[in-house]
């Protein structure tokens, strides 16, 4: 599967998404105006996750697919830009409820990195 993420998606535009994600996710606390921005960029990030990263697998493999985001209850995740957003790209959303780390597919994957590497000892 990373070869053909990796044929069908050009690193500069990873790096892009990625480096877009950081600096969204550094802000230490929000004003109203940042808010604002944030909804906006989210929306943004979405539109180009999907026409760079989803479109491409959904013509690769030449069938029309589901889209289905997860989201956390962080504030910006409820904007109206990011469901209108997601609507006119046919995107589902679903918004976990709170306080719900069973529920969300990340921190399961947290968990199963940190049992594995919990007891492990690293020498020089």
């Amino acid at each position: 599967m990373n070869i053909i993420l990796n044929h069908v998606f050009p690193t500069k535009t990873k790096k892009m998404i990625i480096k877009d994600l950081k600096k969204y996710a550094e802000k230490p606390k929000m004003s109203k105006k940042y808010e604002k921005e944030n909804k906006k960029k989210l929306g943004e990030i979405l539109e180009i996750v999907y026409s760079e990263l989803l479109k491409p697998l959904e013509n690769l493999f030449k069938k029309e697919i589901e889209i289905v985001i997860v989201l956390d209850n962080y504030p910006v995740h409820n904007a109206k830009i990011l469901k209108k957003t997601s609507k006119y790209l046919n995107i589902t959303l679903i918004h976990l409820p709170p306080y719900s780390p069973k529920l969300s597919p990340i921190e399961q994957v947290w968990r199963t990195i940190k049992k594995r590497i919990i007891h492990r000892i690293y020498r020089k």
